[in-house]
């Protein structure tokens, strides 16, 4: 299985995928904007074949023929022979050396006429060194359907369509393999030189670069796509482009968002998210930044879009984040707030709590706070104001009544693991994640808060009489699977004051035991619900399989006096 790390990906696709790119032109200066494809005399869908020889100390020359395929922009005819040259960095892992025979290097290439009357490639699209980045290699995919194009489009729409089939192709091919991992990796390689997670990032990165309305056809295109990461990375263009309904349908896949390589734009595609003008929106995308699963650049991002709301209603949203155990997010929690407040003392409009210049003294100058001990101080000022002002504000029933995800009190980190999961895994991550919504809505029952009427995650798509049925056949799976659990956990112990490991035939016997469980739990809810019911249920489990992760879902909170 091949993977990439969440902060390290995010980091270094923003940092590489616009690399420079050895054309034979000099470097661009620091703070001076990477070259655009626009800025080339042709960019085409071709393919490369030449030779690697010596050109001097570390330096590295290819030489060879581009056939162009598909010609977007520049006046080479489809099928012309170009001729190509130009130097590139030694590369030091040795993939790369003098004598290499290059064969199929088959993509998008940007290139421009040199002096010598050689092709040499402009700039890179693609973090992958392969050819010093010199071309952004895609498959082998013709736009076809909703997204073929006529020889008379512009440009700029032809790259969008080209990249969008690319995109396709890819989350039709690789399936799992483009799943972002959070949580701990192995080694030091947490990106591959070819992962295709890597490649598919860049494509879309690119596809995000054009203009909106040039792209637009494929975000729309990818939104109604049964892929969770077309889906994704359709939502992620079409809130590029100003589009708030996206949010609507962020918050629908929420689930499977955060393990989606589109999830790591979503910074730059909220940048200037309309707050104030699309204030249901904005609820949508923070209950999606509270669900269950985690969207982790929006549970950054959200306060900050909060802050600029101006809107009292936004505030319980804000109290959630303050409870996260992340400093980075109950930080930007607090100095939102405190904007936020201000904000609305400023506007002299009426509200059911009152600025106090006492306040001040616990609100940041900055987010995150640099001490610790200090950041520390804030949250629990503020965790105690909230909780003597929350029945005033939300007595209003317009005001929201946000639930903690039960994911904040656990001690690890949260991690999503790619996988390929049968109709009984599914039915175990549904039933993870209703067993950890029952418990959190039951703790705001014992808080004495008013808590959602819902029994599972699909509450919104069947009838009341089948999610409570549901409810009560995850509950029973639930008990069954924490008994079997305990068996592997007594024949641990066993084992160990013994000295030996458990026996290959007690292992095999309880997984088969958990696999027994789960198939029993679909076949009564198959037996138990509507046929409307079961249906939603079935497509439910569809989705998590097609999604490919599996959650581990935290704990459930223990009462206040239990942790201590």
């Amino acid at each position: 299985m091949r993977f990439i790390n969440f902060v390290s990906c995010l980091t270094l696709l923003v940092s590489t995928l616009w690399g420079q790119g050895n054309s034979g032109r000099a470097a661009n200066t620091l703070g001076s904007p990477p070259p655009s494809w626009k800025d080339a005399g042709v960019v085409l869908i071709g393919e490369f074949t030449g030779s690697i020889v010596t050109a001097g100390p570390a330096q590295l020359r290819c030489t060879g023929q581009l056939l162009a395929h598909r010609v977007l922009q520049g006046d080479v005819p489809a099928g012309a022979q170009l001729p190509m040259s130009w130097n590139m960095e030694l590369d030091y892992s040795g993939q790369i050396k003098p004598g290499t025979q290059v064969k199929q290097a088959y993509g998008l290439w940007a290139i421009n006429r040199t002096s010598g009357g050689n092709w040499a490639p402009l700039f890179s699209g693609s973090p992958i060194t392969i050819l010093g980045r010199a071309f952004l290699p895609l498959p082998r995919a013709f736009p076809s359907g909703e997204l073929a194009y006529s020889p008379e489009a512009p440009p700029g729409a032809k790259l969008a369509m080209e990249l969008a089939a690319a995109l396709e192709a890819m989350a039709m091919a690789e399936g799992n393999r483009l799943t972002l991992i959070r949580g701990p990796v192995g080694g030091a390689a947490a990106i591959l030189r070819d992962s295709p997670a890597v490649q598919f990032s860049a494509i879309l990165r690119m596809l995000n670069a054009a203009e909106f309305q040039e792209a637009e056809p494929a975000y729309r295109y990818f939104s109604r796509s049964a892929d969770p990461q077309l889906r994704a990375a359709g939502i992620v263009g079409r809130l590029r482009g100003g589009d708030a309904s996206a949010a609507f349908d962020l918050e629908r896949e929420a689930p499977f968002f955060g393990s989606t390589l589109a999830s790591t734009e979503l910074t730059g595609a909220l940048f200037r998210f309309p707050a104030r003008e699309q204030p249901e929106a904005l609820h949508a995308l923070a209950r999606a930044a509270l669900s269950e699963s985690g969207v982790p650049a929006l549970e950054q991002l959200i306060p900050k879009l909060i802050s600029d709301s101006g809107r009292l209603d936004f505030l319980p949203y804000l109290a959630v984040l303050m409870q996260s155990s992340s400093q980075q997010v109950h930080d930007h929690a607090v100095y939102s707030l405190c904007h936020l407040l201000r904000q609305i003392h400023r506007s002299g409009r009426s509200s059911p709590v009152i600025w106090q210049p006492e306040n001040d003294k616990y609100c940041p100058d900055r987010s995150p706070v640099p001490d610790q001990a200090q950041s520390q101080a804030y949250v629990e000022y503020w965790k105690q104001w909230w909780a003597a002002n929350q029945e005033r504000i939300q007595a209003d029933p317009a005001v929201p009544r946000p639930s903690v995800p039960s994911r904040y009190y656990r001690t690890g980190q949260q991690l999503v693991q790619a996988a390929s999961l049968s109709s009984e895994q599914a039915f175990r991550v549904f039933v993870q994640m209703t067993v950890a919504a029952q418990r959190a809505r039951q703790q705001r029952i014992d808080q004495g808060l008013t808590a959602p009427e819902f029994y599972t995650p699909l509450a919104g798509r069947l009838s009341t009489e089948d999610d409570r049925k549901l409810a009560e056949i995850a509950a029973t799976v639930s008990a069954a699977l924490e008994a079997n659990e305990t068996k592997v956990k007594e024949a641990a112990m066993t084992a160990r004051v013994q000295g030996a490991p458990p026996s290959p035939e007690l292992i095999r016997k309880v997984r088969a035991e958990q696999e027994e469980i789960l198939k029993n739990g679909l076949l009564e809810a198959r037996r138990e619900l509507s046929l409307d019911g079961w249906s939603a249920i079935e497509q439910h489990l569809q989705e998590i399989s097609r999604a490919t992760v599996k959650i581990a879902l935290p704990a459930a909170p223990k009462p206040p006096a239990a942790r201590e």
